[in-house]
């Protein structure tokens, strides 16, 4: 009997036990999942509080894999013919469109939905067109979290004809895993990033994206700050979506619009995987709370890059003197000017200061302090100028090798620009009046005539021009005159 109870009672005290053990083992599981901010929920760098709130500045992280009907290009354009299907009714001809190829991305959100193609009859009787949309196309765009991805993101385009039958798909999707999260830089550091040129450039032009910024002088009024993700151009060479700072500004010196895409990781291509908890379970960015659209920025600030500001009329006329090696040479001011001339040919763009003599010109670079341009003639120089051949009647030979070496002295790009002349000197003019032109451009050189012009008199071996022009960027065409700056 007493066998019994003393066999009972160890029975009860091991339920006791066990179920103290268990319901501290629920305790804990859910002690873990509140308290987000142990080590066992949270990446290195990217702490929770104990609401599950981010306290550190993460945004998430992204594979991109390889899958089944990523890319798809079909074309079976008809022609004109029969109206397209009604436009609010796009949906079930799309889906019907692309169920050979899995549908609709889960991920996808369409952009716009246009006619593209339209046909008609007249009737001669009563002077009366009728006319009806044969073809409508839907765009397609593809966003995480509310963010579409720059670079080499994906599109999808479907275009539907008569009878609801496709007659284009365009499709580069992106088939991405959310993996952890990143710890991204604050706004004050990209903008550092931005000064010392580490990132990538979209200048406005209609056909070409640099992958890195150009050197210049930049005067930048920052509109707006956004997390955006960016996908390598290379597909071959590509495994995650990496942050990036896009930077929405206006350069001041051009009036014109540019957009920066800076790499916002602590430590680019060096991410972090979400740990999982003792039960093996992970959090992704919405599970915590996270909210990428609240990264974005919207300051009010000014970027100086490659520039520390306006040298002023005095500094310019000292550059003047240097430039032509003459310290006596007497100047006068004419003023601080803005130019956007000869866009389409290439040409100067930005603000320079205007200096004369009685027969010379110069305009010097505000910003940079370049000498953009230059008309010498033998009473601004001293003997030994360096841009001055020590016989008359000079050769192609001789011209080019005066033209070089005067450049690499002169510009302050040549080199790191890698300036090579585009074809042979030509002489323009008779011999008593004629001239080499000379021509360089280098690794940006997509404008014609765009990087440096030297000219070099036959009789006297004299450089008699020079000017550079700006072979960064390509402009659209916009003829502007010189416009006067009131300092």
């Amino acid at each position: 009997m007493a066998d019994s109870e003393s066999s009972i009672k160890t029975q009860i005290v091991t339920g006791i036990v066990v179920g103290i053990i268990l319901v501290g083992v629920v305790v804990l599981f859910v002690y873990l999942q509140q308290n987000t901010s142990s080590p066992l929920f949270r990446d290195d760098s990217c702490r929770l509080n104990e609401s599950g709130m981010l306290v550190d500045p993460c945004v998430p992280l992204f594979t991109i894999n390889n899958k089944k009907n990523g890319t798809i290009s079909l074309d079976n354009h008809l022609g004109p013919g029969n109206p397209a299907p009604p436009m609010n009714e796009s949906q079930k001809y799309i889906d019907k469109a692309l169920e050979p190829y899995g549908g609709v991305p889960k991920d996808a959100v369409m952009s716009s939905l246009q006619e593209s193609e339209w046909s008609g009859v007249y009737d001669g009787k009563t002077g009366v067109e009728t006319t009806w949309a044969t073809e409508w196309c839907a765009h397609y765009t593809q966003l995480f979290y509310g963010k579409p991805v720059t670079g080499s993101g994906s599109y999808l385009i479907v275009c539907i004809t008569g009878g609801g039958k496709p007659t284009l798909i365009r499709k580069n999707w992106l088939s991405i895993e959310e993996v952890g999260m990143e710890r991204v830089i604050p706004v004050s550091e990209a903008l550092l990033r931005l000064k010392n040129h580490d990132g990538k450039f979209d200048p406005p032009t209609k056909t070409i994206i640099y992958d890195y910024i150009p050197e210049g002088a930049f005067n930048l009024s920052v509109m707006d700050i956004e997390m955006r993700y960016f996908a390598s151009e290379n597909s071959t060479n590509r495994t995650y979506l990496e942050p990036v700072w896009r930077i929405s500004a206006v350069d001041n010196i051009r009036r014109m619009n540019f957009i920066f895409y800076i790499p916002a990781s602590y430590r680019p291509a060096k991410y972090t995987h979400l740990k999982s908890d003792l039960f093996g379970n992970q959090r992704n960015f919405s599970q915590i709370k996270g909210n990428l659209s609240a990264m974005d920025v919207s300051p009010s600030q000014y970027v100086l890059m490659g520039t520390s500001g306006p040298i002023g009329k005095d500094g310019a006329q000292k550059i003047v003197r240097q430039f032509i090696e003459n310290p006596d040479l007497s100047l006068t001011y004419n003023g601080r000017y803005r130019s956007s001339s000869s866009m389409c040919e290439g040409g100067y763009q930005g603000e320079y200061y205007s200096f004369n003599t009685s027969d010379c010109d110069f305009k010097v670079d505000v910003y940079s302090g370049s000498i953009i341009s230059a008309s010498i003639n033998e009473s601004c120089i001293k003997p030994g100028f360096s841009g001055k051949y020590l016989t008359g009647n000079v050769t192609k030979e001789e011209a080019s090798f005066l033209a070089d070496h005067f450049a690499r002295q002169k510009y302050l790009y040549f080199d790191e620009k890698h300036l090579t002349t585009t074809h042979p000197p030509s002489l323009y003019g008779s011999q008593l009046d004629g001239a080499y032109s000379i021509y360089y451009s280098g690794d940006f050189g997509t404008l014609t005539e765009s990087g440096l012009y030297i000219s070099v008199r036959y009789h006297d071996g004299l450089i008699d021009r020079y000017s550079i022009s700006d072979d960064d960027l390509e402009y659209l065409c916009v003829e502007e005159g010189p416009v006067r700056i009131d300092e």
